[in-house]
């Protein structure tokens, strides 16, 4: 909730939102061993970057599951 309220661009969001514009993110395999996402939209980035996280290490975690 601290960072949403303190950043400017994100707290006009509430956490519904928020949440509902995460679960939009998919992530897809064409042949069942190499995963990434979806690209991502301004929104989605926006929240990322508030919450201090990288992209590049989110697809990164996905190609060990």
């Amino acid at each position: 909730m601290n960072v949403i309220k303190e950043d400017q661009k994100l707290k006009k969001y509430s956490i519904n939102e928020i949440m509902a514009e995460l679960k939009k993110i998919k992530i897809n395999s064409f042949d069942g061993e190499n995963k990434f996402i979806t690209e991502l939209s301004k929104k989605q980035k926006l929240i990322f970057k508030a919450f201090k996280i990288d992209t590049d290490k989110i697809i990164d975690s996905i190609h060990r599951y």
